[in-house]
């Protein structure tokens, strides 16, 4: 009995391998691409929307069927879309019908690598991730390289937060979301820590209370210590 419960246990391993290593089809869960905004870019590009919890990643492919990505932060698993949410690959002439896809991982140097197999007239390849904390940091490629932040936020403190390296371009769009753009072939990976656009102003009034508090600290231990002075100078005349 000992022996045949071994000898299932190694099938479940060897199973669970050779899922880690193979190709995996899109699953039938039902791909959700009017949760993405697609714009499409004469050269390849990437575009990333960051939400509240979670980032969403636009990518703008040509003249190839294949997409090699690494996950930061993505937990060792034997599921190759571990790490992303409602992946879809769509044309950009028919960006509500995605087409299907293979999904394959290999963990190197302890990162997990995710391989995305398309045919090679998709234009879009998008998916969403979950962040956690106020920073985006991402290696980059070829192509052109966008960082939309969430509404009602901002970057460029030195004290809150700033992009690295230097964005090449900062602008608004018609919705006033701040937007942090690079030439990926310059650059070999960002990094954007953002804050509330209230942030300088409640880190400014911190400072000014702060201060005040510290002139009024100063202001009454200088008063004590005249008290004390003059009240050891009178104590010396008189015992003269």
């Amino acid at each position: 009995m000992s022996m045949l419960i071994a000898r299932l246990l190694s099938s479940v391993i060897i199973l669970s391998l050779l899922l880690s290593l193979s190709g995996c089809v899109q699953p039938d869960s039902g791909p959700e691409p009017e949760e993405y905004i697609f714009n499409y870019t004469e050269c390849n590009s990437t575009t990333y929307y960051i939400g509240e919890r979670s980032v969403k990643t636009v990518h703008v492919v040509h003249n190839t069927s294949r997409l090699e990505l690494v996950l930061e932060g993505a937990v060792l698993s034997s599921t190759p879309e571990t790490g992303l949410s409602n992946l879809v690959v769509v044309r950009r002439t028919e960006t509500d019908t995605p087409l299907k896809y293979n999904i394959s991982s290999r963990v190197r140097h302890g990162r997990r690598y995710l391989v995305i197999e398309f045919p090679g007239s998709a234009d879009f390849v998008a998916y969403t991730e979950t962040l956690s904390g106020n920073e985006l940091s991402r290696k980059t490629g070829d192509g052109l390289v966008r960082v939309y932040l969430p509404e009602g936020y901002a970057t460029g403190s030195l004290l809150l937060g700033t992009p690295r390296p230097s964005p090449e371009r900062v602008f608004e769009d018609s919705s006033g979301r701040m937007v942090i753009e690079w030439n990926g072939s310059n650059v070999s990976a960002f990094s954007v820590a953002y804050y509330k656009d209230s942030a300088p102003w409640v880190l400014t009034s911190l400072f000014i209370i702060l201060g005040v508090a510290g002139i009024l600290i100063l202001t009454y231990f200088k008063l004590k210590i005249g008290a004390l002075q003059r009240k050891r100078d009178f104590v010396e005349k008189k015992g003269r």
